[in-house]
Order: C-alpha cells, then structure tokens, then sequence
C-alpha cells in the first residue's frame, strides 16, 4: 500500500496573516480616527474662535 504524498510547500512572498484578519485592522483604525476628531475638533473650534 503506497503512503500519502507530503502536503504541497507554502507559496513564496505570502503573507503568514490571513487575509481575513484585515478587515478587523481596518476597523480598528478607523475607531483610532474617529477618537483623533472626537478630540481635535473642539480645539480647533476654540482656536478658530479666537479664545
């Protein structure tokens, strides 16, 4: 009885991630943004104010 072949070698320049991790990166940084404005935005309304 012949024994099963080896798994196939991984593709050369892939990416040891996988792809569906990506979409969850995406939407951590657009949180990240949306922090950022949260808190620039009214010292910009300040500054542009005069105050």
């Amino acid at each position: 009885m012949a024994s099963t072949p080896p798994p196939p070698p991984a593709p050369r320049g892939g990416t040891p991630h996988p792809v569906a991790a990506h979409p969850h990166t995406l939407k951590n940084l657009f949180y990240i943004l949306g922090v950022l404005e949260i808190l620039l935005v009214p010292i910009l309304l300040l500054g542009s104010a005069g105050r």
